[in-house]
């Protein structure tokens, strides 16, 4: 047998068991992950911040309406003549609190 030929067989064993690792040490780590899930464990800190993230986002949208229904009813008070002009400082004051609103 030649080196080259000990080589190759040498490479062949170390990958045929690499894989056989590897396959072996995937199928463990899914049956532990499995059993750390049984019974329906939920993260309570991912739990406690999705609800205050779905809190802020409501809030934040109802705001949102608020301004957007405020700004609709003002914006139907004013006579055509002056409504472009109005119109035009309404949007962008009502840009500009849009715009805190969602930094906000």
């Amino acid at each position: 047998m030649t080196p080259l030929d000990a080589l190759i067989a040498f490479a062949g064993i170390i990958a045929v068991f690499g894989t056989g690792f590897y396959i072996v040490y995937n199928i463990f780590k899914l049956i532990r992950i499995r059993m750390e899930n049984k019974g329906g464990k939920t993260n309570e800190k991912l739990q406690a911040e999705f609800e205050a993230f779905k809190e802020r986002t409501e809030k934040r949208l109802r705001s949102l309406e608020e301004i957007a229904v405020d700004d609709g009813l003002e914006t139907l008070d004013y006579t055509e003549e002056s409504e472009s002009s109005a119109f035009n400082e309404k949007e962008s004051e009502t840009k500009s609190r849009l715009k805190n609103q969602l930094k906000g």
